[in-house]
């Protein structure tokens, strides 16, 4: 009998389906993107400006154009020289979104031919795209073109001047 019992048991204990437990499955994937590069193209040039004795600030646009003359800063129309925004090409995966930052804050422009000891200042940067550019979507590229604001002393000395730092441009994906 205490078989008997035992083999009922063990029967219904294995015929007994349990309700409270269930599962699922799923699979993992990833994918790598084309990473996103820069890559210079142009320096930004103001050309030939001219300067009276209180100074001023003159713009550069990222279309290459001169405007915003204050003070007795101006670009002469004649022999204006090679005026253009500084320009990159940046590539990556198409059709993605990117932001761009432009460094540093400022940028001090020395004069090459004399003593060194003449400046002028770079600052108020103007990108297009901006602030954010958006790959082509067959090609995975985009021009990148930046400009900015030159400030000059009054009775600035003639001469060439160059940056003392370069003008850094970061892309990263949005």
């Amino acid at each position: 009998m205490k078989k008997l019992f035992i083999l009922f048991i063990a029967l219904v204990g294995f015929g007994v389906s349990s309700y409270g437990q269930n599962n699922a499955t799923a699979t993992s994937s990833a994918t790598i993107v084309t990473p996103i590069k820069i890559t210079h193209v142009a320096n930004l040039n103001f050309g030939n400006l001219t300067v009276g004795t209180t100074g001023g600030d003159i713009t550069l646009t990222p279309a290459g154009t001169l405007t915003g003359e204050t003070g007795t800063v101006k670009a002469p129309k004649s022999g204006e020289g090679s005026v253009t925004a500084a320009e990159f090409t940046v590539e990556g995966q198409a059709n993605y979104v990117y932001t761009i930052s432009v460094l540093p804050a400022s940028v001090t422009l020395k004069d090459v031919n004399g003593t060194g000891t003449h400046t002028m200042t770079l600052t108020n940067w103007a990108t297009t795209p901006t602030p954010t550019g958006q790959l082509d979507a067959s090609a995975g590229s985009q021009t990148l073109k930046v400009g900015g604001t030159l400030t000059l002393s009054g009775s600035q000395a003639a001469g060439s001047y160059k940056g003392t730092e370069d003008i850094s441009v970061t892309v990263n994906y949005q």
